[in-house]
């Protein structure tokens, strides 16, 4: 993200994790002038830092993907103060040979680690077959997964509830 970010985050004395609301207004460059719209599809994320230039985030290919997006495309970005802690999250693979997976739960929580937060009918890559620590003879192959639907934490005004968005950072 551009340092005026951090100037947002300071000056509102946000406490970390630091989270990111991302939409896209414009689907590509070249529909700048028609003004064309897509669907409001949110995605939040984390802050990972402040060197981008000005008037550039740079996100990862599967946001991009989530949000129907094209490298180069308008989004709007805002710093959220916080998200639900997530209690429980209901995946969905693409693969029928991701329940084959040997020690699945492990590599599941390693992964997932990778990601500060969820938002519901997203679909996220995992690299599932090449975890470091648990199988180095295997080479990388990566496994996508659908997340359905998240739930907000016990405590807070969503409590147990289905919502659109989770913080699964600690």
């Amino acid at each position: 993200l551009p340092n005026c970010f951090l100037q947002q985050i300071t000056q509102g004395n946000i406490e970390p994790p630091w989270l990111l609301e991302i939409t896209p207004v414009i689907t590509s460059v070249e529909e700048t002038n028609q003004r064309c719209a897509v669907p409001h599809r949110r995605l939040y994320g984390s802050i990972l830092d402040f060197r981008a230039p000005d008037n550039f985030v740079f996100v990862p290919r599967w946001m991009l993907n989530a949000m129907n997006v094209k490298p180069w495309s308008i989004v709007q970005c805002r710093v959220v103060p916080s998200l639900p802690q997530g209690s429980r999250i209901v995946l969905r693979p693409n693969s029928k040979s991701f329940s084959d997976l040997p020690r699945l739960k492990l590599r599941l929580e390693k992964e997932l680690r990778h990601y500060s937060t969820l938002t519901a009918n997203t679909t996220i890559r995992l690299d599932l077959e090449a975890t470091e620590n648990i199988d180095r003879d295997r080479k990388a192959a990566f496994v996508e997964i659908d997340v359905v639907e998240v739930f907000a934490a016990s405590s807070g005004p969503e409590s147990g509830e289905s919502v659109e968005a989770v913080c699964i950072q600690d």
